[in-house]
């Protein structure tokens, strides 16, 4: 009986011994500061790391003073750790890293019901405060195999005005354009919908746009890497020469979308309408970790053919429509308006007054 009193004993007072992946982090503290766009520490990238321990379990906080970090469970101090005294030594930060996470486990039965996705939640968690668009993924399908049910791409003719609709700058958006372009030759004007387009491919928005465009600059891409900006040119061969284009935009067309709207407004080649847009104006690299994960990290930001910015402030259409009072940022209405069929009727009726003067 004895024996069995103290096995339980022994097995009562025993820890569970749990391991963050140290490598992992030393990896990630390597990679982000080496893509990212602007120069950034380890120590900031470190401390949004650790803060991300609530997400795996509420009550647990990690304190950042001058030169420590604390860790808390439940409000109460369990241990603090002397910071790095170089805030950009990967090696030790990454040692930092493994050993707050292995305590955290420790005290946080919570935390260990998660042991096998820690690192996951932890930086799925912080990448995103380090910039919105930065993220860690556990998978990406690169295959493009996966069915999509869901429409991308429709075209249509409304009397003589060739309507397109188009909810992604995928791998044939630009091809679509083109065979719908070919394929009514009759077309005197076209409405371009890209409401509710949320982006995809940049190099695609670029042959799109340059079907359109007889020369001149489509988009500049400013990237970290050796300080190169990269100037796209159309070339000076166009489809749909001379006929009116209308672009359809609001709340929720975005990245390589706005790249497309911006090179036909500012080249004047399309009259936009609707809202303002998402102003997503930045280019992520995806890199490959050894724990088959990935994160794709803010390396680069584009700038319209006049140079403006549109990050974060978004694109503004030459006629706004559902209109506050006004022009301007201040006065048009941002929302998202994708089934709005008036949209399209205000976008008909500005194509036959410019046929009709």
């Amino acid at each position: 009986m004895r024996i069995v009193l103290v096995l339980i004993s022994l097995c009562f007072f025993i820890k569970p011994a749990f391991s963050a992946d140290k490598a992992l982090y030393n990896e990630v503290y390597r990679e982000i500061p080496s893509l990212y766009i602007t120069p950034i520490d380890v120590d900031f990238i470190g401390l949004k790391v650790l803060q991300s321990l609530k997400n795996v379990d509420k009550n647990l906080t990690v304190a950042n003073d001058v030169r420590r970090v604390s860790l808390y469970h439940k409000s109460k101090l369990k241990k603090s750790y002397l910071k790095p005294l170089n805030k950009n030594d990967v090696e030790a930060w990454s040692e930092l890293t493994s050993k707050v996470v292995d305590d955290a486990l420790n005290v946080s039965t919570v935390a260990q019901k998660k042991e096998f996705e820690i690192n996951d939640i932890i930086l799925s968690s912080a990448l995103p405060m380090i910039d919105k668009y930065s993220k860690y993924y556990t998978d990406i399908d690169f295959t493009n195999k996966r069915i999509k049910h869901k429409r991308t791409f429709a075209s249509k003719m409304i009397g003589d005005i060739l309507y397109i609709n188009t909810k992604a700058v995928n791998p044939v958006f630009s091809s679509n354009i083109q065979k719908s372009i070919d394929n009514n030759l009759s077309a005197k004007a076209m409405i371009i919908d890209l409401r509710g387009n949320s982006g995809g491919s940049l190099g695609e928005a670029i042959k799109a746009a340059d079907i359109f465009l007889d020369g001149g600059i489509i988009v500049a891409v400013l990237g970290k890497k050796g300080g190169e900006n990269i100037f796209y040119q159309a070339k000076e061969d166009v489809s749909f020469k001379g006929k009116p284009i209308v672009a359809l935009v609001d709340a929720g067309t975005a990245s390589s979308a706005e790249v497309f709207v911006t090179a036909l407004q500012e080249q004047g080649r399309a009259v936009v309408m609707g809202t303002i847009t998402t102003g997503k104006a930045t280019v992520q690299e995806v890199k490959a970790l050894s724990n088959d994960a990935y994160i794709a990290i803010t390396s680069a930001y584009f700038t319209t053919p006049s140079g403006k910015n549109i990050n974060s402030i978004g694109v503004l259409p030459d006629i706004c429509l559902n209109l506050v009072h006004g022009v301007g940022y201040s006065d048009c209405a941002v929302g998202k308006y994708s089934k709005n069929v008036s949209d399209i009727d205000e976008a008909i009726k500005h194509i036959n007054t410019i046929m009709l003067k």
